[in-house]
């Protein structure tokens, strides 16, 4: 009974010392809570597009040996997944890539390459191809377990760039199929879904960005107001 009337007592001794400091707690709310709305407009506007697809299980062992044939690998995998995120992020597979968006008809992403790079204008197209793409950050390939269907993402500050940009990782490694022998009518992938042009970013809502913000600012500025109570009070009492 002593125990939780002690309990109870401490409760009431931290609420008071709160409302003893509640327009410095308002301040300092409102004072992180600011600067999270001024961070808030620095956070770049990023978008994501994102494609999923699969290999059938009739092509596993042919599309496995191949494509482990292709990444230099002495054997072939047996597992999908440690095979196929290597093989879209290999260097080939960019190369191959920064390839199509030079050609004649890949006009739309040259523009929008050119639009986005900030740098010497000295620098070649693929040099800014790969600054502004930046494929070791913003691409993404994970595999469901459940499913086993791949989901292939990637992030750009323009959203038609993301977009265009899974769907050539989708042609590159679809072609494969030529260098694997497989023919057009026969192919080692499947696409279940093609990317769309994003019409959100990723960055958070403002007004859920500024209720957390403010919430997590209160809960901060209390436990610091207490503190600071606390040992203004045992410095009184050692004082005293």
């Amino acid at each position: 009974m002593d125990r939780v009337y002690e309990e109870s007592f401490n409760y009431i001794k931290v609420i008071k010392a709160v409302w003893a400091l509640k327009y410095f707690i308002v301040f300092l709310t409102f004072v992180f809570t600011g600067s999270a709305y001024v961070y808030y407009w620095r956070i770049p506007v990023i978008y994501s597009s994102s494609a999923s697809f699969f290999i059938p299980s009739s092509e596993q062992s042919l599309g496995l040996s191949g494509y482990s044939a292709i990444l230099g690998s002495g054997s072939a995998q047996s597992n999908a997944s440690t095979l196929m995120q290597p093989l879209v992020q290999s260097r080939r597979t960019q190369e191959t890539i920064l390839n199509m968006i030079q050609g004649p008809h890949a006009t739309t992403i040259q523009a929008k390459i050119n639009q986005l790079y900030r740098g010497p204008e000295s620098a070649s197209f693929k040099e800014k191809a790969e600054a502004v793409l930046d494929f070791s950050t913003n691409l993404l390939i994970e595999q469901k377990k459940e499913s086993g269907v791949f989901i292939l993402s990637f992030k750009s500050k323009d959203p038609l760039v993301s977009k265009l940009m899974v769907d050539y990782y989708l042609v590159a490694v679809e072609s494969l199929n030529i260098e694997l022998e497989l023919g057009s009518q026969r192919k080692v992938i499947q696409v279940l879904d093609r990317p769309l042009v994003p019409t959100e970013s990723m960055r958070p809502k403002l007004v859920v960005y500024l209720l957390l913000g403010g919430l997590f600012s209160f809960i901060i500025s209390s436990i610091l107001c207490i503190f600071i109570k606390k040992i203004r009070d045992d410095f009184r009492s050692d004082s005293g």
